[in-house]
């Protein structure tokens, strides 16, 4: 049952995030380079970094128009995005980028981009393992690239290890509602909501195809 995943075992995360690594870092080893930075590598999570030393990449190289895609700043669009995730290789907001960055341009790598997008992401979770969110917005990248069968796995890594967060609940649900299976959809949006996630857009899509059920409802 879906709703054990948010008691998730001490035991079963250390599990996830060993196999996890090891994926990664076999990856990493066939041509993802290393992790060695000049400034830094600084984990996005670390509130010391984020207050202290990433505001000092982000100014320069991750302002509001490299953030849209609109110019580059210091360098090219995909040259500072590059520079970002060098600096940082968690940041959130640049892997969400980089990924958009190659659907708008259609290539891959991006332009001014030594790495593919995959390889963003397996570097940042070569860093840091246990950062859930990396893991949902890599999903998010590989639902709408259409690997379905790795978005799904993606965002079962990212609930077991943010257990607390309904969005990759919320996003999960998505996905299954897209595929037609509704049973499953409902399950994550239960989960979701019951944990005050505001956008109704998955109990919309739900209710258009007459598989809303009331969250009083037991899901079992």
């Amino acid at each position: 049952m879906r709703m054990s995943l948010t008691q998730l075992s001490a035991f079963a995360a250390a599990s996830i995030l060993a196999m996890s690594s090891v994926q990664a870092q076999e990856i990493g080893e066939f041509g993802c380079g290393a992790l060695d930075n000049a400034y830094g590598p600084f984990d996005y999570t670390n509130p010391i970094h984020r207050r202290e030393k990433i505001p000092v990449v982000v100014r320069v190289h991750f302002p509001q128009s490299v953030q849209t895609l609109t110019s580059g700043n210091a360098s090219t669009i995909g040259g500072d995005i590059d520079y970002t995730l060098r600096a940082i290789p968690n940041h959130h907001g640049a892997l969400n980028a980089i990924a958009r960055y190659e659907f708008k341009t259609q290539k891959s790598p991006p332009p001014g981009s030594r790495y593919t997008v995959d390889c963003w992401f397996d570097r940042a979770m070569r860093f840091k393992p246990d950062d859930g969110t990396v893991r949902m917005v890599y999903a998010i990248y590989l639902q709408k690239k259409g690997a379905t069968d790795a978005a799904i796995q993606r965002y079962q890594e990212a609930i077991d290890l943010i257990p607390e967060s309904p969005e990759p609940h919320y996003n999960l649900g998505l996905l299954y509602a897209k595929l037609g299976n509704y049973e499953m959809a409902m399950e994550e949006a239960r989960i979701a909501y019951a944990e005050g996630y505001p956008l109704q857009g998955l109990r919309r899509k739900l209710e258009s195809a007459g598989a809303w059920q009331d969250l009083t409802t037991s899901g079992d």
